[in-house]
């Protein structure tokens, strides 16, 4: 469904790397509780989460963890002004292929 990536890849002729982080959702906790409260947050599309990373300085991720990036060979993409949904659906499954 998101697929705006592959668009902005495609009208600027940008080749795209395959990634992924490995140990990313460890960096923050996200506390439980307060489940009416994000339900009416929710009604406002407004996120319910309250995450806490470093102990001294919540906003900041945990320090403490190994995070491991792998990133695949590019995918060379043709320059398209205006890609069609097709052209757009062609390059995602090769990217998620990829992935």
């Amino acid at each position: 469904k998101k697929k705006g990536f592959v668009k902005l890849a495609l009208r600027y002729g940008y080749a795209l790397y395959p990634c992924y982080i490995f140990g990313e959702s460890d960096t923050y906790y996200n506390a439980q509780g307060g489940k009416k409260l994000r339900e009416q947050l929710a009604d406002f599309n407004v996120p319910g989460i309250m995450p806490f990373g470093q102990p001294l300085f919540p906003p900041l991720p945990k320090r403490d963890l190994g995070l491991y990036f792998v990133a695949g060979k590019p995918i060379p993409l043709p320059k398209i002004a205006d890609p069609t949904p097709e052209q757009l659906d062609k390059y995602h499954a090769q990217y998620i292929q990829a992935l």
